[in-house]
């Protein structure tokens, strides 16, 4: 591991996640296409929600905020993001 601003970082990163610290094109597709993959699970299986324009380009969006938050914070952060998000519609909507 190496050391930057006092946190360790994982020489391997680069080699496991080879877009990480890179703004190329294809960085930019592939979060892209995670965040329409995280959008169209949420249409899948039996408690799948019937799927319509407006909730499949928020939970696109959304999905490109937790792709940017994964990217700056970590995988840690952005699964507590998405789980704080759907504890406060749980208990504020239902």
């Amino acid at each position: 591991m190496t050391m930057s601003s006092g946190a360790p970082s994982p020489a391997w990163a680069t080699t496991w996640m080879p877009w990480a610290g890179s703004t190329s094109r294809r960085s930019w597709l592939a979060a892209f296409l995670a965040a329409t993959a995280f959008s169209a699970v949420h249409y899948l299986g039996s408690l799948g929600d019937a799927f319509t324009l407006t909730s499949f380009v928020f939970r696109l969006l959304s999905g490109l905020y937790l792709t940017l938050v994964y990217r700056t914070r970590g995988f840690a952060v952005a699964v507590y993001t998405h789980a704080l998000y759907d504890l406060g519609i749980f208990f504020l909507v239902s």
